[in-house]
C-alpha cells in the first residue's frame, strides 16, 4: 500500500471511531407492587438502556400497550414528576394509601426525576399505606446565593446570604431571593418531568440559538442535578450561571481518539522516514 493510502486508511479509522462512540448501556428491573391491596402483581421488566437514564425515563419504558400494569399517570411540579395512579389504581389520600418508589427494596431518598439510575438497579412502585408521623423540629441551614453573568458583560448583582429550614431544596432557596428588593435574582422557570427548568434570570433569557443556557453551581462545580433536585447544605454557595453551554467532546470520545492517534501517528511519520 502506498504512503498515501496509509494515510487515507488512519484518517478513515479516526474518523470511523468518532462517529461510533455511543452512551454507555446499563439495565435495570422494573417492578409493580400491590402491597396494601388484594391485587396480583404484574410480572418484572428488564431493561437496557444509557447510563444517563433518571427513574422516571425508566418507568416510561414499560408504560405502554404491551405491559399495561406498568401503565401510570403523573403531575409535575417543582420538584418533577409525582406519581398518581399506576395499573389503573389511583392514590387514595383518605385513606393512606399512596404510590411510593423504592430502590432495590428501600424507599428512595428522592422522587423518580431525581434518581440517576445504576446497573442493576431494581426501582419499585409499591401501593401501601403511608403513616404520617410527626416530624421533628426543623433546624436551620445558611447559604449564599449568586448569579453571574458569565457568558455577556453584564455586572454580577450582590450575594445573598440566607437562612432557612434544613429541609430545603435549591428551588425553595432560590426563590427567596424572587423579591422585589432583590430584583436581580427574581427568575422564571417552567416544571417538567424533572422539576423546575430556568429560563430567564434577572430579565436574561436562555438563548437557544446561541447555546446560552441558565446553568446551576454548587461551591464553584457545575451541579449534577437540577434545582429541584438538589437538598441545600449548611454553608453551600448556590449560583445560577449564564453560560455559554457549545457543545464539546465527550470525554469518552477523546480518549477513544487519543487511544488511535497514539497508534497510527507514529507509524505514519516513520513511514515518511524511511
Amino acid at each position: 500500500m502506498s504512503r498515501m493510502g496509509v494515510i487515507v486508511l488512519a484518517i478513515t479509522l479516526v474518523l470511523f471511531a468518532a462517529s461510533n462512540v455511543e452512551s454507555k448501556k446499563i439495565s435495570a428491573t422494573l417492578q409493580v407492587k400491590f402491597e396494601a391491596i388484594n391485587k396480583t402483581d404484574p410480572a418484572p421488566l428488564h431493561f437496557i438502556f444509557d447510563d444517563w437514564y433518571y427513574a422516571i425515563n425508566a418507568f416510561k419504558l414499560g408504560n405502554t400497550n404491551t405491559t399495561p400494569c406498568y401503565n401510570f399517570e403523573y403531575t409535575t411540579s417543582d420538584f418533577g414528576a409525582f406519581i398518581t395512579e399506576v395499573c389503573g389504581v389511583k392514590n387514595n389520600f383518605t385513606a393512606g394509601l399512596n404510590w411510593m418508589f423504592l430502590v432495590n427494596g428501600i424507599e428512595a431518598p428522592v422522587g423518580v426525576s431525581c434518581l440517576k439510575v445504576q446497573d442493576n438497579d431494581n426501582l419499585t412502585l409499591v401501593y401501601k399505606h403511608v403513616q404520617h408521623k410527626p416530624q421533628p423540629p426543623s433546624k436551620k441551614v445558611s447559604a449564599t446565593l449568586r448569579v453571574q453573568f458569565e457568558a455577556i458583560d453584564k455586572p454580577d448583582p450582590a450575594p445573598l446570604n440566607v437562612t432557612f429550614d434544613d429541609w430545603y431544596y435549591a428551588i425553595n432557596a432560590f426563590k427567596l431571593g424572587n423579591t422585589n428588593t432583590t430584583p436581580c435574582y427574581n427568575f422564571e422557570y417552567t416544571t417538567g418531568d424533572f422539576g423546575a427548568f430556568v429560563t430567564e434570570v434577572c430579565d436574561v433569557k436562555n438563548n437557544q440559538s446561541e447555546n446560552l443556557y441558565w446553568m446551576f453551581d454548587i461551591n464553584g462545580k457545575q451541579s449534577p442535578v437540577g434545582i429541584s433536585c438538589y437538598q441545600v447544605q449548611e454553608n453551600d454557595n448556590l449560583t445560577l450561571v449564564y453560560k455559554d453551554t457549545s457543545t464539546k467532546p465527550k470525554p469518552s470520545s477523546a480518549v477513544g481518539l487519543s487511544a488511535i492517534y497514539e497508534l497510527l501517528v507514529p507509524s505514519i511519520l516513520l513511514m515518511f522516514l524511511y
